[in-house]
């Protein structure tokens, strides 16, 4: 055998070895992504179990105190009316978590259908309120008292909010708070989370939406997230606008058109 058959038949064992060093590197990386799936459903199992769990205990409260009230005979209307609502806001919640649980794990892919957009920002909750918690923050929701439906791709919509709201986690401080605010007007709702984090320099405001840029610290942030939720949110002909607090903080407004069209066939 000469030098070139000798150089070849070398290149030709080291390019055999590399391909079933990165066949091995690919069954792991696929076995350490699918443990992280299984993770993040165990996780999320629990988190939604416990979000559910909360207002069943007050409807189950609520339906105890007014089977009393019947049987001793002193059942007040408007106590009765009152607890009612109640009942049905906490049931409608649970509902909300479900539906959105439900379309987000069979109907991921696909045309885009009407779907509640505020059972998407119950699931991000739960996948959130254990990382508030370990930074003693709170958050509070408001004016999400009744489904919000939009069309959209739940997967596409639960990631855009998922970026919005991770830039909100991080950037409240120890003992902070997150606001979020549901609004809506006929034709489209605004959904703004407001942080009480340190806020966004004028010059970086700009450019908060490139590629690639990230006010975090070096190998913290991948600099994609706000740019990725804008795409998603735009592909859904909405968008994304980011706005400094007077006070202290940031506000992100999400936008999106109301669904239009028949209620038949909606998950709400």
């Amino acid at each position: 055998m000469n030098t070139t058959d000798e150089l070849v038949a070398s290149l030709e064992a080291r390019i055999e070895s590399l391909t079933h060093r990165i066949q091995v590197l690919q069954k792991d990386q696929e076995l350490s992504v699918q443990v992280e799936k299984e993770a993040a459903i165990g996780r999320l199992a629990r988190g939604v179990a416990h979000e559910i769990n909360n207002p069943l205990q007050g409807v189950l409260g609520f339906v105890q105190l007014m089977i009393r009230s019947l049987k001793n005979g002193d059942l007040d209307r408007d106590l009765a009316l009152d607890n009612l609502d109640r009942i049905e806001s906490s049931a409608l919640r649970c509902k909300r978590i479900v539906d959105a649980l439900l379309d987000f794990s069979t109907r991921e892919e696909g045309d885009p259908f009407p779907l509640d957009i505020l059972g998407l920002l119950e699931l991000n909750l739960v996948l959130f309120r254990n990382d508030l918690d370990l930074k003693k923050a709170t958050i509070e929701v408001i004016g999400a008292d009744r489904p919000v439906v939009v069309m959209g791709n739940p997967s596409q919509l639960a990631r855009g909010l998922f970026n919005v709201m991770a830039n909100a986690r991080d950037a409240v401080l120890e003992g902070g708070h997150i606001r979020v605010e549901v609004t809506q007007d006929s034709s489209r709702v605004k959904i703004s989370i407001f942080d009480d984090g340190p806020g966004i320099s004028e010059e970086n405001l700009t450019r908060i939406f490139d590629p690639f840029f990230s006010t975090k610290e070096v190998g913290e942030g991948t600099g994609l997230g706000l740019c990725a939720a804008r795409g998603i949110f735009q592909s859904h002909g909405g968008d994304v606008r980011v706005h400094n607090v007077e006070q202290g903080g940031t506000r992100v407004d999400i936008l999106l058109p109301l669904y239009a069209g028949p209620p038949d066939g909606t998950s709400p």
